[in-house]
């Protein structure tokens, strides 16, 4: 779903790969420019030693009043934003491609005359604001709850033992396989480790749950696409997993033990500059596998 861009920009924060000599030169450059329109920048903390630009350094956890945060590096860089900046879901996202991938990311930029473009449309309001819901997960004999951007994997701990997955649909089991792991997407993550699993593309128009297997035992198990008001449990027997929410580790779980999942009000709001702005980047990251 996409809204006409119509938030007033004042304060933008901005954080970039650390490490990366490319991603530094580019948000120094970048500061620059946003302090010439008499922006406010906020600058991630842990990059104060490669910044002389006067800015307000705070940590990633403290951005709190920020209108806008822009990502300078890979998809990972914009993925640590979303779990670490408070109430994201109220900041707008603008994904700058410096990593090799960057499939969130929405924008690579080529030369100078780039930011100062980028600069302008935002601040005439010339984007458009794509609304991406996240998921909600919780390991209820843990109490733990998480929630994703791209995925929710199950996932053997230690590759002797298979797991037993159970899934359910509402109370009604839907399946049972041993694999050595489940994967239930977004929309956002149907191109992300589902994808590499070779899970179906989700059009972004579309809310939907996408429920995957990772080298399940029976060959023919399909993905399966759920209605975006359906609630998955996963019942987990037999083997000790991990659970994993984008990458990061909630923990891992002795069976048996269940992940209850559905996708919740919480959403992340991209900045996107076109329409087809995800049939674009698609490309890009398809020509990457080739």
């Amino acid at each position: 779903m996409y809204n006409r861009g119509e938030e007033e920009i004042e304060t933008i924060g901005l954080i970039a790969k650390i490490g990366d000599s490319s991603a530094l030169r580019l948000l120094r450059s970048i500061i620059r420019h946003l302090s010439k329109h008499g922006l406010k920048v906020v600058v991630d903390a842990d990059l104060k030693e490669h910044i002389q630009e006067r800015v307000i350094f705070q940590e990633v956890k403290d951005f709190e009043n920020i209108d806008l945060l822009m990502s300078i590096g890979g998809d990972g860089t914009l993925l640590r934003a979303i779990h670490e900046v408070p109430k994201v879901d109220k900041v707008l996202l603008l994904g700058i491609n410096v990593g090799t991938v960057g499939f969130l990311n929405e924008v690579t930029v080529a030369k100078e005359g780039d930011i100062e473009e980028l600069v302008e449309r935002l601040l005439r309001g010339d984007y458009l604001v794509e609304e991406c819901r996240m998921l909600r997960g919780e390991v209820t004999e843990a109490k733990k709850i998480m929630f994703a951007l791209n995925e929710i994997c199950i996932i053997t701990q230690d590759h002797v033992k298979i797991p037993l997955f159970e899934v359910f649909k509402d109370d009604a089991l839907v399946e049972r396989c041993k694999a050595d792991g489940v994967i239930l997407a977004t929309k956002v993550g149907s191109t992300a480790y589902s994808g590499s699993a070779m899970g179906p593309v989700i059009d972004p128009g579309l809310d939907v749950i996408l429920l995957n297997h990772i080298c399940p035992l029976r060959w023919g198990l399909r993905p399966i696409v759920f209605s975006p008001e359906s609630f998955i449990k996963v019942k987990v027997s037999e083997a000790t997993c991990r659970v994993l929410y984008d990458g990061k580790e909630l923990g891992a779980f002795s069976p048996p033990f269940e992940v209850k999942v559905f996708l919740s009000d919480k959403r992340v709001r991209f900045v996107r500059f076109s329409k087809e702005s995800f049939y674009r980047r698609l490309e890009r990251r398809m020509g990457m596998l080739i």
